[in-house]
């Protein structure tokens, strides 16, 4: 598909917070539904809104590089090329043998800006970055995310990380919201009711019967109130200490993994 990049001389100042990310999202929204008009949802994909906001949170226009950890069959990357056309993307899978991996490899074949790399992201994803960079965590998951995140930040290589699977209930989430200020979340209860209405494919694979971590506020599904996975975005901080913060990250991991051990040993002496 060939896409004029309308906005690519549009330019954006001032803090990144829930307002901008709104406001640019209304702005973007036309072209982001003309760059993904015949896109299916596949299986285990990140949502479109979830898109919509990683395009609202970097900016129309961006050609720098982004970086992919976590592919699967290639939802978020075939996107991420639609909305990123200028940009170079690098996608990295650990699991060359995942069934995933050839349903990701022939759905992005004729992208011929994206290039698809098997590893452990881990060391990778620090062999391929440069500077200006834009980063898309969804694998590792939980607290290994959050430390590749910010080891990734601690570069000064990167502008901005987002990570996937950070719903209200997670443990990754309230050290976010406690510990790294200017983080950004895609279930924002003003940008869910706006642009909710772009996951509508998405959820119709979904068995809405049976309990979620997290559930559409139109699913019917009660629960936790996030809506989606949920993406975080970290924005690079200049003044940030990353490396104490990465120390602090430690020790919440530890508290969460024994506070979840204790939960266990609790529920066993209760007979639940």
């Amino acid at each position: 598909m060939t896409h004029t990049d309308s906005h690519a001389n549009t330019t954006y100042s001032g803090p990144l917070n829930d307002q901008a990310v709104l406001e640019r999202a209304q702005g973007l929204l036309d072209d982001f539904m003309s760059r993904i008009q015949g896109v299916p949802y596949e299986d285990k994909g990140v949502f479109f809104s979830e898109m919509l906001f990683v395009l609202a949170a970097v900016g129309p226009g961006f050609d720098g590089q982004v970086l992919e950890s976590g592919r699967a069959r290639g939802q978020s990357t075939f996107v991420l090329g639609r909305i990123f056309p200028k940009s170079k993307i690098i996608s990295v899978e650990f699991d060359r043998d995942s069934p995933d991996a050839p349903i990701a490899e022939a759905r992005l074949k004729d992208l011929d800006h994206v290039e698809l790399l098997y590893g452990d992201s881990r060391r990778l994803l620090f062999e391929q970055l440069q500077p200006g960079a834009a980063v898309i965590i969804d694998g590792p998951k939980g607290f290994r995310a959050v430390r590749l995140a910010l080891q990734l930040l601690r570069t000064g290589k990167v502008r901005k990380v987002f990570i996937h699977d950070t719903y209200k209930s997670m443990a990754t989430r309230r050290f976010l919201e406690n510990h790294v200020p200017g983080t950004l979340f895609s279930d924002h209860e003003q940008f869910v009711q706006q642009f909710k209405h772009l996951d509508d494919p998405c959820w119709a694979g979904f068995d809405t019967s049976q309990p979620l971590e997290w559930h559409s506020s139109s699913s019917g599904v009660q629960g936790n109130p996030s809506y989606g996975p949920t993406f975080a975005c970290i924005p690079h901080d200049p003044a940030c200490a990353y490396g104490p913060l990465l120390w602090r990250l430690h020790l919440a991991n530890v508290m969460a993994r024994a506070g979840k051990s204790m939960g266990k040993k609790l529920a066993r002496r209760s007979g639940v």
